[in-house]
Parts: C-alpha cells; structure tokens; sequence
C-alpha cells in the first residue's frame, strides 16, 4: 500500500488534490463524447501553430489553444496521440458504463442473486472497463507488428476453447492475439470473482440483506483483476520514463507496476461510488417520495443516481494520483539508473558505479513517467 499511496503522500495537502480534481474534470467532461475525427484534427493544427510560432500568442489564439488542449486530453492518448474510441472516453465511461452497473443493482434487488445474469452483467460492465484501461494505460500494442498467426496455435487451451473454431483458425497479428487473450482473462477472472460472491451471498443467506450492495466488492475486485490484465504488456515492454528536464531515458518495468498499482488503485474504489452511494441515494429518496410505489419511475431513479455518483465519483478517484507520476530513481532498473547518472555527470559511468553513487547518496534524482488514467 505504500508504494500505491506514495505519490499521493508527496504531495499533500488539498490544494494538491483540487488542482488534480480540476484536472479530471476536463478529461472526464462529457462533451468529449461528441468530439470528432475532424475536431481532433483542426486541434492538432491550433497546437502546431503555436509551438511553431515565435510571437506571443493574442487573447483569441490562447482561448483557441486552450480548447485545442482540451480536445486533444480528452479525446486521444496522452502518450501515443492515437484517436480513442468514442466509448472507450473517459468522457463517456459513466454514460455508457453507467448503464450496466445500473442493471447489476436491479437485478441483485428485484431479480435475485441468480448466477447466469448476474455474469452476463458483470460481463457486460468489465468489457467496458477492460476498454478503458486499455485505450487509457500508459501505452498501447503496436497491432501492426510480427507475422500473421493463428490463436488456437498460440492461446493457452484454456483460453483458445473460449473462442469459436472459425477465430481459432483466423490469422491476426501477434499483437491482436495478446489484446484478446487479456481481454478474456480480464473478463473471466472477473466474472470468476463475481461468482464467487454469489456463492457467498446464497451459502450465508444473512448476507442477502446487503444484495442491492454485493457489487461493490464484486466489482472493487474485478475491476483491479481488470486493470493488471488490460495493461500485461506494460510490464513486459516497460514504459517510457524521463529525467526532470524531459531527457528520455529508456523503458522501465519498474515504473510500469507502479504505474498499474496506482491506477488499480483509484479502479479498486469508483466501485463504492456507484454500487454504494447511488442504492444509498435511491433508498433515501424512497423514503421521503412516494417513489416505491411506481417500479418504472423506481428504475429510471436507480439509473439516473447511478449515472450521476459515476460521473462525480470518476474525477475524484482520478485525482488521487497525478498522472505524470515519478519515483526514486533508486528504485529502477540499473540500465536507467546509468543513463540519468550519464546525464547529471557529463560522463560514461557503467551500471555498478552509477547504483553506487545514488545509494550512496552522491547523486540523487527521480525519474517522471505518464501512469495513463
């Protein structure tokens, strides 16, 4: 929990957590669900334009970069730039993800813990995670790399059974391959933990009064099973990290895992915000509105509550963390640790002389890195 909460605890107070709330709240906007291709792309152009220019921008240019900025944050990778689907927005998550995790607490309060449903919802509700943190992690799979295979050669059996002779013989590239196999173990192990709650709920029948809440730790834990799944391939590649002045420093597998623990993280509490505080919402309205007597006005309730605490409980887990994240640079690999040795020093220091002097304390540092969101 430590290294999760470290970068949260450098910087505290809450002038820090509202800068980054702020923040948030221009990624998660909702009017990034109607931004198009060709907004993205006369975004792109305002940017350019000013990094090209060598005057001072007017009072009408700075509003046009502002807008351009908030386009591109909203609307493509931090890191690649690559255009992010209209669904898998940040902007568009408690709209659209909203939808499922209001269909889970219905049915868990009028339709019972039945097992079929409950894993076709919670299905549902990771496929959308899993996109989110794919298309929002600190990189992306380059799906255009190695030759054509074909997935029942190279999935795991248990994984390749789930798919349909007609895709098992498919070719796509290797890149694609290893997508798909982290989307279905994102989603099995999920749904694996969701049944397991279920089994709990119904072998303990004093625990079926808190079924309208059973989501949360169903949920909390799938969603972090979710996020270490959709973002494998980081800690295999690494990510990019940087020195303080911007210099590029290499990949770096350690700052991967930290990266992927924070976001897990924050994955790990939005659950509370829809799956506990919406029921609450609903329950108190119930309880002064003639509300419970009219089911189809209960359940436009239920979704319309679940939909609003999603899109005010999504900035501020975002905000704990910043996105452009550090560590100690003593706490990554020695190649990295050579390289910003390299840079301080003006000289060629091999990997033991470089651990030395920042164990030591000769030199000190810290490496800066995007965590995704």
């Amino acid at each position: 929990m430590e290294d999760v909460a470290g970068n949260a605890l450098e910087r505290p107070g809450f002038a820090a957590f509202y800068r980054r709330w702020r923040e948030s709240l221009k990624i998660s906007d909702f009017r990034h669900m109607f931004t198009t291709k060709a907004d993205i792309a006369k975004a792109r152009k305002v940017v350019q334009a000013s990094q090209a220019s060598r005057q001072a921008l007017t009072k009408r240019e700075r509003e046009e970069l502002e807008k351009a900025v908030w386009i591109l944050r909203g609307a493509t990778h931090r890191v690649t730039g690559e255009i992010i689907p209209v669904w898998a927005r940040l902007g568009a998550w408690p709209y659209i993800g909203g939808l499922p995790v209001a269909a889970i607490v219905l049915q868990c309060k009028f339709g019972g813990m039945n097992t079929g449903r409950l894993i076709a919802l919670h299905w549902w509700n990771q496929s959308m995670v899993a996109g989110i943190n794919y298309y929002n992690g600190s990189t992306t799979i380059d799906q255009d790399a190695g030759k054509m295979l074909r997935p029942g050669n190279v999935l795991s059996p248990s994984v390749a059974k789930l798919l349909p002779s007609s895709v098992q013989e498919a070719e796509l590239h290797p890149a694609i391959l290893k997508l798909g196999e982290a989307y279905l173990v994102a989603c099995a192990s999920a749904v694996g933990i969701v049944v397991g709650v279920n089994t709990l709920m119904k072998t303990f029948p004093a625990f079926c009064a808190f079924a309208p809440y059973a989501g949360f730790p169903a949920g909390s834990a799938a969603n972090a099973a979710n996020t270490f799944s959709m973002r494998h391939h980081e800690l295999e590649s690494g990510i990019e990290v940087a020195s303080f002045n911007g210099e590029e420093l290499g990949t770096s597998r350690a700052a991967a895992k930290k990266a992927i623990l924070q976001t897990g993280f924050t994955r790990t509490l939005l659950p509370a915000a829809t799956f506990i505080l919406a029921p609450l919402a609903v329950a108190f309205l119930k309880s002064v509105t003639p509300l419970g007597r009219y089911l189809p006005l209960y359940v436009a309730t239920m979704f319309g509550c679940t939909i609003g605490s999603f899109a005010v409980g999504l900035p501020l887990c975002m905000a704990l963390f910043d996105e452009e994240s550090e560590m100690n640079v003593k706490d990554v690999e020695p190649e990295i640790q050579q390289r910003l040795a390299e840079s301080m020093l003006f000289k060629s220091v091999d990997q033991a002389e470089a651990q030395r002097l920042f164990e030591s304390g000769d030199l000190s540092g810290r490496v800066h890195f995007n965590r995704g969101r």
